[in-house]
């Protein structure tokens, strides 16, 4: 028997964007979620609770941002990618130290693009389809 979930649908909701109190389409709970909404729980003990959503008179702002954050997000990688690519190419046989320099420069990248972080949106029924 799966444990039982109690999720809480009177919880304020809150805009992503405008910060307003609002309903609106959810965003998903990915692991920059998680960790921020840890972070507020366990470390500086300040968690809200809300359920955050992005509300229909913020949706175009919205796409923009998301829209953005993915670019940069493949844009950053790509340049990790390349960067440890290059470096592979002038190590003169040095494999290890390539892979763990590499290594580092792609989670750096991945790092900097969560500069312009926005999250995606929850799947609903009707955008699946």
């Amino acid at each position: 028997m799966p444990p039982l979930i109690w999720v809480d649908f009177m919880a304020k909701t809150a805009c992503m964007i405008c910060g307003k109190s609002k309903d609106g389409i959810e965003i998903a709970e990915d692991h920059v979620i998680r960790a921020m909404r840890w972070f507020k729980t366990n470390i500086t003990k300040d968690a809200k609770g809300y359920r955050i959503v992005v509300c229909k008179d913020c949706m175009a702002d919205y796409k923009k941002k998301r829209a953005k954050f993915t670019r940069r997000r493949l844009m950053y990688v790509g340049l990790g990618v390349i960067f440890t690519l290059s470096l592979l190419f002038v190590s003169q046989g040095r494999i290890l130290g390539v892979l763990v320099y590499g290594f580092a420069a792609i989670v750096f990248m991945y790092l900097l693009s969560l500069v312009s972080y926005m999250p995606a949106l929850k799947q609903t029924a009707k955008s699946r389809k």
